[in-house]
């Protein structure tokens, strides 16, 4: 397969790796609008730079990879869309919903392939936690717990252009609760501050530090706490409980939290650390493969998308919500789709 990719920062050189040594991949290209990045990662993979994102796209490629910033998203789909590719787009899709409605449009419209990014839902702890919940293995389900936390704060560059929090951080969450338990969220009532010590510049309206309260649409509530830094490394875990069972998926061996009932000679925070998962990649890096793996077979056969862009909107649209509810200090109803 020819496969192109837009975007080579940390989301796309990694996936560009990925595709590097897959078997099906017979031929790279890659382009950026940084050129000196984009010359750096060709050459390091032995991939072919395009001039510019309408040339890659009309290069006759089997499918493309979108990993460009989230503002740049949407010409790239439009692209993409023209010139009848099967698309991979890293979430959000945009910064709001209605700009993610407008820029898988041309897609929908033509039944291109179209699959976003939401990698959670290749991990094998929560495809496990999936499988117990939807045979209802736990009986009635009364609540779940998230944890979103990441290792080290972005760039003040990247928070100012992710959407902020709710948009860049917690809709892997609404995405991820709503594919675990098959309903949509309904309501969400957020409330976020700025308490890390040093951390990035505050964007007008974000935070860095959340806790979001919601109300799935069979009435069972979630609750979510997120952060920009987390001292011991990067945390996504889901705890659900239920009438037969509670259980848990991410809470492996590396897991960045130090009990306080541990050993005398656990006394220290940074005692382990380096076991513990450091980023989204490490936590993830399984993940990311087999999404790719889904999304190259998505693309050559066609048939249903692992992760449809309905599903992006329909997260999109509780990060509006949540990014509502925290501004006025009361639960707001999550918009239809």
């Amino acid at each position: 397969m020819r496969i192109g990719i837009i975007g080579t920062g940390r989301m796309g050189r990694f996936h560009a790796e990925t595709l590097r040594r897959h078997p099906s991949v017979s031929d790279l290209r890659l382009w950026d609008q940084d050129e000196r990045l984009l010359h750096e990662v060709a050459e390091s993979l032995e991939a072919g730079p395009a001039r510019s994102a309408a040339d890659l796209v009309a290069g006759g490629l089997d499918a493309l990879v979108i990993a460009a910033s989230t503002d740049a998203q949407a010409a790239s789909l439009a692209l993409a869309a023209r010139h009848g590719v099967p698309t991979f787009c890293e979430k959000p899709v945009g910064t709001s919903a209605a700009a993610a409605r407008a820029a898988v449009a041309g897609h929908t419209r033509a039944g291109i392939p179209l699959q976003i990014g939401y990698q959670r839902r290749f991990d094998p702890a929560y495809r496990d936690l999936r499988d117990l919940l939807l045979a209802r293995k736990l009986g009635q389900l009364y609540s779940a717990r998230m944890w979103s936390l990441d290792a080290v704060p972005p760039s003040d560059d990247y928070l100012a252009r992710s959407g902020g929090i709710f948009r860049d951080l917690h809709v892997h969450d609404f995405d991820l609760i709503s594919w675990l338990t098959g309903h949509a969220v309904a309501t969400v009532h957020a409330v976020g501050t700025n308490r890390v010590p040093g951390g990035p510049r505050p964007v007008p309206g974000d935070y860095d530090t959340t806790a979001l309260l919601l109300q799935m649409a069979d009435g069972m509530p979630v609750a979510i706490s997120g952060s920009r830094h987390n001292p011991l490394g990067y945390d996504s875990r889901v705890e659900v409980t239920g009438s037969a069972d509670s259980v848990s998926a991410g809470s492996d061996d590396r897991v960045p939290l130090r009990p306080v009932e541990g050993r005398p000679d656990e006394g220290r925070p940074d005692e382990g650390r380096a076991s513990r998962h450091q980023g989204f990649i490490d936590r993830f890096e399984a993940a990311y493969r087999e999404e790719m793996d889904a999304f190259l077979a998505f693309a050559g056969r066609g048939g249903e998308s692992p992760c449809p862009a309905e599903a992006a909107l329909r997260a999109l649209l509780v990060a509006e919500a949540a990014r509502e509810s925290a501004a006025r200090g009361v639960p707001v109803t999550v918009a239809a789709p």
